[in-house]
């Protein structure tokens, strides 16, 4: 199953060095009774990596940022967080749609279309918390809905086109850190990074 780090970033930071004490953490800030609700709109700088195959054909795909940028029909992406003292619930909605066209020994080409949707869920809890920082330990899963069309023009051949697709969901589990960091009243730093899938 493909399940990156697609759109997301870890900054993670040693907290001691051979010889060096170990700094206690920071006490955790009192808890809110009040739900704080927030909803983003945003553009991930992303890749793909893994295997994609439609029948007996298939192999791997690796596609940097610049690639998928040339390639893209469209997409979408929405965050939203809901949080009340130091527990929060994550999500994450995110739509790519691709497509290229492959050329292939002599005329042919390979035309094709990519559609992918990979939406998240997760629990989180406050185990590092002040007035600028948050460091949040995430559980949670996520559901990856991947669909692929193919179609082979061989003008050279009495059969000229050739079309098939296909389409397969997924639930991952995952575990993570998410790392918040107030700069300014209207700024921030929000960085996340999971694993998941185990194998």
């Amino acid at each position: 199953s493909i399940l990156h780090a697609t759109a997301s970033v870890l900054l993670l930071s040693s907290l001691c060095h051979a010889g060096e004490p170990v700094m206690a953490p920071a006490p955790v800030s009192e808890p809110s009774d009040e739900w704080k609700f927030l909803l983003s709109i945003y553009a991930p700088v992303m890749g793909l990596d893994g295997d994609v195959g439609l029948g007996p054909v298939g192999g791997p795909v690796d596609l940097p940022f610049g690639d998928i940028l040339e390639d893209l029909d469209a997409s979408l992406t929405v965050a939203m967080e809901a949080r009340r003292g130091p527990w929060s619930v994550t999500g994450d909605f995110f739509w790519l749609k691709l497509s290229t066209t492959a050329d292939l020994p002599g005329d042919a080409t390979l035309d094709v279309r990519e559609q992918q949707i990979l939406s998240t869920l997760s629990l989180g809890y406050a185990i590092y918390e002040t007035d600028r920082t948050t460091l949040d330990v995430l559980a949670g899963a996520a559901l990856t809905y991947l669909e692929l069309d193919l179609t082979l023009n061989t003008p050279s051949l009495p059969v000229t086109e050739r079309s098939d697709s296909g389409s397969r969901t997924w639930i991952d589990p995952y575990i993570g850190l998410r790392l918040r960091h107030q700069l300014s009243d209207r700024w921030s730093i929000l960085a996340t990074g999971m694993y998941g899938g185990f194998g």
